[in-house]
């Protein structure tokens, strides 16, 4: 008995002595060392795709570990899902993430197609002109509709007709935002509305404004049966009088079948209707399917025929685009220096010994050999500029001079808001970017600060040229200049979608345009802030 005791006393000795040494082991190792799991710890994070998402995380998610940009619309994954993994972005709640969304707004476009085309794949109506983006690209997205030939295509345009009211406003009005004249009647929309946008002008007292009135006759006896409104017996916005001088049918909505509607097609001057590929026939009469491989504005038989590469919508690779150095008649392409080249093939266009392109960044007129007038070609003066005597002749301390060297800006007047100017702002001959003085520099920070207050408050940049070229180059500087304002902004810290562009190229002068001083005040950019419409 007593050996059996002794038996069981040294078998808990044991058992106990091996506990011991077990839960020191165990303190030493997690508690003191902390090496308990530490296999699992020290795992490392596998992406496969380097997109910022470990592989384990995609999985979860759904998207392809092995591709950085799953739904192949041109944004990474990472950027895609968001901050919050546990919540991964949904942007139109259509209940597809939109890193497996190809298109994230739920718009009819594609969100890599958006990016390509400028407008916000995040947002349905980029310009909230209360028309989505699809219905404003129209039926060819490569091709997205620009009703009023700005080079701005309607999704981004905030004044679809370039009547100078904006389309949201005229969708308030009931003026049509595709037509400059809603009424027909020669005057213009922006001038029978008036100045003031709230009070549409009604000459006659008979509660249609003017903007829509048809009637010639101003007596306030006449009644809405007796009013001489024109016939448009297909219902496609052009009269029955219209379409008899464009020879289009008047009992038909697409005369030519080709799935445009005639008004659409004629555009936005009916004097001068489109004709696209410049055929000598009305797009509204042609259905041709004229291929334009590079988006110029010029078909592809129409280059061969002028020797241009209809692959590339700059042939000459001068900074021009094809279309603007044709000029307005085709049958007459523009051949500035009358070398013998055309200038959508000449890469000199007035043949001063400085290349367009040259000219183009350097601020000299293009098309002029003698930008300044002052008797020196071009080319000399360049060469002046770089010799020695010139950079030890002093500079003058005329102010006017001097000003005229630097972006300059003029305040001109309270919004309708209050709180932020508008304003005018000065460009140097030919140039889209330039030293910006202190008092500017200021200003666009006060803009940024206004636009950051109302995600709806609207800065609309107007650019504007002197008489000084051509005017299709003109309007394609005047947009220059307003995009150069417009990337200022941003940079600054402006949201992109909170700033729209125009170009009004030199049709909207200030001032005399044979003097230095008035040219240089028709070389600006009008800077107009827009609040909310208070209902």
């Amino acid at each position: 008995m007593k050996r059996n005791s002794e038996n069981l006393l040294l078998i808990l000795t044991l058992l106990a002595t091996i506990l011991w040494f077990a839960g020191s082991w165990w303190y030493y190792s997690c508690k003191i060392k902390n090496t308990c799991g530490s296999q699992q710890s020290t795992k490392p994070v596998i992406d496969s795709d380097s997109d910022g998402l470990s592989d384990k995380e995609e999985e979860k998610l759904g998207t392809d570990p092995l591709l950085a940009d799953s739904d192949h619309d041109g944004i990474p994954d990472n950027e895609e899902v968001g901050s919050n993994i546990a919540l991964p972005l949904d942007t139109d709640h259509d209940g597809k993430i939109d890193a497996l969304d190809t298109d994230d707004d739920n718009d009819g476009l594609a969100t890599s197609l958006e990016i390509k085309i400028g407008t916000n794949p995040l947002l349905t109506d980029t310009d909230q002109d209360g028309f989505s983006d699809s219905e404003e690209v129209g039926r060819h997205p490569k091709r997205p509709l620009d009703t009023d030939g700005d080079g701005i295509n309607n999704a981004l345009d905030t004044d679809d007709d370039d009547d100078g009211i904006l389309t949201q406003e005229e969708i308030l009005l009931g003026t049509n935002f595709l037509l400059a004249d809603s009424d027909g009647d020669g005057l213009s929309d922006s001038i029978e509305i008036g100045d003031n946008i709230e009070k549409p002008l009604d000459s006659d007292k008979d509660g249609i404004i003017d903007a829509l009135d048809t009637t010639t006759n101003n007596n306030s006896d006449n009644t809405d049966q007796n009013k001489n409104v024109p016939s448009d017996q297909d219902n496609d916005g052009l009269s029955d009088q219209t379409e008899a001088l464009l020879h289009t049918d008047p009992a038909n909505p697409d005369t030519d079948g080709d799935g445009i509607g005639d008004l659409e097609e004629v555009g936005t001057n009916i004097n001068s209707p489109l004709d696209t590929d410049l055929d000598g026939i009305i797009d509204a009469l042609d259905n041709s399917n004229d291929s334009d491989a590079d988006n110029d504005g010029l078909s592809d038989a129409l280059e061969k025929k002028l020797g241009s590469n209809p692959n590339l919508a700059d042939s000459d690779k001068d900074g021009i685009n094809d279309r603007l150095e044709v000029g307005d008649n085709i049958d007459k392409p523009l051949d500035t220096d009358k070398d013998g080249i055309l200038n959508i093939n000449d890469t000199d266009d007035d043949n001063d010994g400085l290349s367009t392109l040259y000219e183009s960044k350097i601020g000299t007129n293009p098309i002029s050999a003698d930008s300044n007038g002052d008797g020196i070609n071009d080319y000399k003066e360049q060469e002046m500029l770089k010799s020695k005597a010139l950079k030890n002749t002093p500079v003058s301390n005329n102010s006017s001079s001097n000003s005229k060297e630097i972006i300059t800006i003029e305040r001109i007047g309270k919004s309708s808001n209050e709180d932020i100017q508008a304003a005018r702002v000065y460009f140097p001959f030919r140039s889209t970017s330039q030293k910006i003085t202190d008092e500017a520099t200021k200003y666009f920070s006060e803009v940024v600060s206004w636009i950051d207050k109302n995600p709806k408050n609207i800065i609309l940049l107007t650019g504007h040229t002197d008489n000084v070229g051509s005017e299709r180059a003109n309007l394609s500087l005047g947009k220059k200049r307003a995009i150069a304002i417009k990337e200022f902004l941003v940079k600054k810290g402006a949201k992109k979608r909170q700033v729209k562009i125009l170009s009004k190229g030199e049709t909207l002068p200030i001032a005399d345009n044979k003097t230095k001083e008035g040219r240089w005040k028709n070389r600006r950019v009008e800077i107009t802030p827009y609040s909310p419409v208070k209902k």
